[in-house]
This record gives structure tokens, sequence and C-alpha cells, in this order.
């Protein structure tokens, strides 16, 4: 907020003398101009899918580790770290609801809430992202999708996503989420 940023800026106008501040942001387009100015940028890009591919098959990850890749927005390192902490089989389970969600929400609304109660570590908050990296890699892809289409289901998609923290009733909100994902 407003209030964060200018106390930031006070203190990198000022730095003490032995500190150096590291700013990471995927939005630095959001950042306050004089922010902005008092910073050195670096921007980071994700490998090439054919590099974080051979990354994950040089680091000794199972054959379908490759698919997580879109989950993970490319990020090689992060499929490591999941499949570190055993949760590559239920990431799985969940993309195969994208790929075969079916035609009804109610259904596939019970397929998440399921995959979310048996798996402590998958999150409704990483549902929705996921969900909305689903539809953005399918609109990339080339799916026939209008500007128009892609814009309104990206706007619900966030709508979503403000509310997945604290949804009043988890299994109305998977069926929103669901008939959104279908649309």
């Amino acid at each position: 907020n407003v209030h964060a940023a200018n106390a930031l800026l006070k203190i990198l106008e000022e730095p003490p003398a032995t500190v150096y501040f590291i700013l990471i942001t995927s939005n630095h387009d959001r950042l306050l101009k004089t922010l902005r100015s008092r910073c050195r940028l670096l921007g980071f890009v994700r490998p090439p899918h054919a590099e974080a591919v051979q990354f994950l098959v040089q680091n000794g990850m199972p054959p379908d580790a490759e698919r997580l890749l879109s989950l993970a927005g490319g990020a090689p390192l992060q499929v490591v770290r999941w499949h570190e902490t055993g949760k590559i089989e239920s990431l799985n389970a969940l993309l195969q609801t994208f790929r075969q969600p079916g035609d009804n929400p109610l259904i596939l609304a019970g397929r998440w809430d399921d995959l979310l109660k048996k798996n402590d570590h998958l999150k409704m908050e990483f549902l929705v992202e996921a969900v909305q990296r689903w539809v953005s890699s399918a609109a990339l892809g080339g799916a026939s999708l209008t500007s128009n289409t892609l814009f309104a289901a990206w706007r619900s998609l966030l709508e979503c996503r403000r509310s997945a923290n604290h949804p009043l009733n988890q299994l109305l909100f998977l069926e929103n989420l669901a008939a959104q994902f279908l649309r």
C-alpha cells in the first residue's frame, strides 16, 4: 500500500552504510516510480520449456514431472521442491481434473473438494491459481478464445481468487470456480 511504499522509500533514500536491500516483485510496474528510480532493475525470466525439461531430467525427476511445469509457472525448481516434499502425486491428480474436467461443474467441484480434503498441502489459493494458469496456458497455446471471452474469464477468476482464502462455503465456492473453468 502507499504507506508501506513511503516508509520503504524513506529507508531507501537513507540506507544504513552496510545494508543492501533486495526487492523482488513480479509486478514492478505497480511499484511507485519513486521507488523504482532508487533501485537497480534486474529482470529474471523463466527458462525456455526445453531447458526446464532438461533440468528436470538431469535432476532425476520422474517422467511425469514435466507436466507440472505449467502449474509451476515454468519454474523447474518449484517442480523439484514439490517432488522433494511429496506433492507430485496430488498435483498430478489435480492436473488430471484439468485435462478431463467433464462437462458438469458439480462433479468437477466435488473432485476438487475431495483433493483438497485428502491433501493437506493442497490449498484453495493454490487451486485457484492453478486454474488461472491453466486457462492462460490454454489461451496462449492457441485455444480458440476471443479476447473478450478470455478477459471475461480472467476477471471472473480474479474475483474467485479474492475470496479463495476464506470462502463461506467451500463446496459452493468450488462449484462457482468449476463453472468458470468449464466456461
